[in-house]
């Protein structure tokens, strides 16, 4: 299983949270189908961080309101960063809930997005059922319907390593407008392959990779060469890390590629 190191925490409070940021997805498996997914945190590096104290590490984000989304047998518990049209609903890596998220999202300019970030089941203060635990798909439509009720007429999935596999797999049967997939595995547990998933993904799509998941860039490209949308764009990135690491830089600003899925919320992109 790969891993990389959480960049960007001097947003967050020094040293001591660094090593708690430490990130370590992977991909998931050789297969990707027909596996149960893991329900210990035999990969965490850090303790599972709580949704309700409206913090991440006791970093504030602007306007975020902490709070529970329900349905049957699904207790999602995380938090909305701002409001409006365009929405965006970010799904975590393996290793960590959503606070993983959070020095990007703190890093971006107060009100550029309408946010969702929540810990699916079994991640931080979520907590389902045995059965709808392994159902991602009801989980991610239970996010999406709700940034809509909330008045998001676009909703783009922004998910990371494992999140990226499901943004990918599942964008269409929730009725996702956008997808931004980062080092998401071409194959994770539950969620469909990027071969199956690759004739769904008719709205816009960025895929961005790094070398440390550079075994994977054969099936990601194919992925997005297949994929029947006419604005995509697969982003191959050297040094650009794993996961939400490409979305920040080392000092904690917003990188290029953390600015291009901004434009992707926004209803713009991918680049060229």
């Amino acid at each position: 299983m790969s891993r990389s190191r959480r960049r960007g925490t001097t947003l967050l409070a020094g040293a001591a949270l660094a090593s708690m940021l430490a990130a370590g997805c992977g991909d998931g498996t050789g297969s990707g189908s027909g596996s149960t997914h893991p329900t210990t945190s035999s990969t965490t590096t850090s303790p599972a961080p709580t949704a309700t104290s409206a913090v991440c590490f006791g970093a504030k984000v602007w306007g975020e309101k902490t709070t529970t989304l329900t349905a049957p047998g699904i207790s999602l518990a995380g938090a909305v960063v701002g409001s409006g049209p365009n929405a965006a609903v970010f799904l975590h890596q393996s290793d960590q809930s959503y606070c993983g998220f959070w020095p990007y999202v703190s890093a971006l300019p107060a009100g550029s997005l309408h946010g969702y970030l929540f810990g699916l089941c079994g991640f931080g203060d979520s907590t389902c059922s045995t059965e709808a635990t392994v159902d991602r798909r009801a989980q991610i439509a239970l996010l999406v319907s709700s940034a809509r009720k909330a008045g998001a007429k676009r909703v783009t999935l922004v998910g990371a390593s494992m999140g990226g596999a499901l943004a990918a797999g599942y964008a269409k049967a929730v009725g996702a407008d956008a997808v931004v997939d980062l080092s998401g595995p071409p194959a994770w547990f539950e969620a469909p392959t990027s071969a199956a998933a690759a004739p769904t993904l008719t709205m816009p799509l960025l895929v961005v990779l790094g070398a440390p998941d550079s075994s994977q860039r054969e099936r990601l490209e194919a992925m997005v060469a297949a994929a029947p949308t006419q604005h995509k764009a697969f982003r191959w990135v050297p040094d650009g890390g794993h996961g939400w690491d490409q979305l920040t830089t080392g000092t904690g600003e917003v990188s290029e590629v953390g600015r291009e899925v901004l434009e992707m919320v926004q209803g713009s992109g991918p680049r060229p």
